[in-house]
Order: structure tokens, then C-alpha cells, then sequence
């Protein structure tokens, strides 16, 4: 099962919003996209991961071999430890990230391009121009 999410805020901080998607097979199974209200940038990168782990999580199970997909290079990189979380807000949401990725048989984390998320970050757009 892969996840693609995506963060993002109009300000940073400002008005913020989420979007996952879950596909299996090749296929986009579900499609998530909210308003989580003011937040940086950053953190509305990690809250998306948090949102769609915990999601397939909760519909799924956790026996799960879990690819997960970002745009967000510095979260990518903190998450797999090339780069330290120097930022309080941030390594909070770091500890939920890391607590639940330790609850699936397998998971990997990802960066991507921007072009190559744009389900995801098209969700955000959409939850923040108030389209979900």
C-alpha cells in the first residue's frame, strides 16, 4: 500500500490544510483532503502524515507493508534521519510520526517531486479554497 501526502499554508503560518491519497495496486482507493487551521508550512507536512497513517491505520490494520510518499524533502530527510528536528513544534510532531510507523510489518518513507504528488497537493488546494 503506498500514501502520498501533502501539507500546506497560505502564510507561514497561516490558514492550512492536508491531503492523502491511498492507493493499492496502482489504483487510488481513497482520497483525503482537509482544513486543519493555522499551522506553518512544515507542520502541515507532518500533520498530513500523521492524518493518513492514521487512517489506513484504522481501515486497514497495521500488517500492512506501508510505502509512504512526500513532497516535503526536510520531512522526509528528518524522518529517515539524515537531518536533525531542531524545531519544538516540529519534533512533536516528529515522535507521533516515528510512534506510529513502529505499528506496521514494513514501512518506508519517500521524497518526491512536487510533479509527481499532485493528487495530494491538489486535495490541499481544494480544502483550502473550501471545495471539500
Amino acid at each position: 500500500m503506498i500514501i502520498h501526502t501533502d501539507g500546506g499554508s497560505r502564510g507561514n503560518p497561516g490558514e492550512a490544510g492536508i491531503g492523502f491519497t491511498v492507493t493499492e495496486g496502482g489504483e487510488i482507493i481513497n482520497r483525503i483532503g482537509k482544513k486543519i487551521g493555522i499551522a506553518t508550512n512544515n507542520e502541515a507536512e507532518y500533520t498530513a502524515l500523521i492524518a493518513a497513517l492514521s487512517f489506513v491505520q484504522t481501515e486497514y490494520g497495521e500488517s500492512l507493508n506501508l510505502t509512504c510518499i512526500a513532497d516535503s524533502e526536510l520531512m522526509i530527510k528528518q524522518i529517515n534521519g539524515q537531518y536533525k528536528v531542531r524545531q519544538e513544534s516540529l519534533y512533536k510532531l516528529y515522535e507521533q510520526v516515528k510512534n506510529n510507523a513502529k505499528t506496521f510489518s514494513s514501512i518506508s518513507f519517500k521524497h518526491v517531486k512536487r510533479e509527481e504528488n499532485k493528487d495530494a497537493d491538489k486535495l490541499v488546494n481544494q480544502a483550502l479554497d473550501g471545495q471539500l
